[in-house]
């Protein structure tokens, strides 16, 4: 499937209906026909009625009901055009369909459920920039910051880190079990994501781009006093300049620095 350069910002391009073309003229004509026998018949109405007038004080009283009557008719024929051409023509414009992809997926965790003695940590969440918080795959060029058009991911990306690094900590934790933020009672420390760059970096011009994550990760006991705080970075280039391999790239990136983030909890977390 070939796709469109990534770059691209989206549009939505107005199709003309296919019945515009050519019943449009076999309807101009027929209501052109019915406008000019319309006419005729309100003309013959007047002419018979002026001839059997013999008053001439009410000649003019009847001309202008005639002439009302006649433009009575043209009005009608010219709104049975309109009604013609609105059944015709679609008001709506139609958009191209958007592809979706996801990043992250780790393998299920290993049987055997929480390692014994598993230090209790609440995780606090996933903070994202501005730019990446929604659903839009960020590309950046130099000065230039643009969306891939025609591509979106699955769910909003903060919620698929948060919901990776969970996975992460099941698979690959050896001594930190992460507890939900109602669970202060039995923690010994509070997680925090805060994620900084989330984008598709064009570095070369004509190359693909190349990967970036980073994020810094605070760890805090849950009176607040902080134990160990740092930034981990992952880069990642794409095979090629495609959307899917672009989002292969971003899912490589987001698994490293979630497994570097995992190491430095079990060794920094409270024992």
């Amino acid at each position: 499937m070939s796709e469109a350069n990534p770059l691209e910002r989206d549009e939505v391009r107005l199709k003309r209906s296919a019945c515009f073309e050519t019943p449009l003229k076999g309807l101009l004509s027929m209501t052109k026909k019915g406008i000019s026998k319309n006419a005729r018949h309100a003309e013959e109405r007047a002419c018979s009625r002026l001839e059997a007038c013999s008053d001439p004080t009410t000649t003019d009283s009847v001309v202008r009901r005639d002439r009302a009557s006649t433009h009575r008719a043209l009005a009608a024929s010219f709104a049975g055009l309109s009604l013609g051409l609105c059944s015709c023509v679609s008001l709506f414009p139609k958009s191209q369909p958007v592809q979706l992809y996801a990043f992250g997926q780790l393998p299920p965790p290993p049987a055997g459920g929480v390692v014994p003695g598993a230090v209790g940590v609440v995780f606090g969440g996933v903070t994202m920039p501005a730019a990446a918080v929604g659903d839009q795959i960020l590309t950046v060029a130099g000065q230039d910051v643009a969306y891939i058009a025609g591509a979106r991911w699955v769910v909003p990306a903060g919620l698929m880190i948060q919901g990776d690094a969970e996975r992460a900590f099941e698979a690959r934790s050896q001594r930190v079990r992460l507890l939900h933020r109602g669970d202060f009672g039995g923690a010994a420390a509070v997680l925090r994501l805060d994620v900084g760059d989330f984008e598709a970096r064009y570095e070369t011009p004509g190359a693909a781009p190349t990967v970036v994550v980073s994020l810094r990760a605070t760890l805090t006991r849950p009176t607040g006093a902080l134990i160990a705080e740092q930034t981990f970075t992952a880069r990642q280039p794409a095979a090629e300049n495609r959307i899917a391999l672009i989002a292969a790239a971003y899912d490589k990136a987001v698994i490293d620095v979630l497994g570097q983030v995992v190491a430095w909890t079990d060794a920094n977390a409270p024992r």
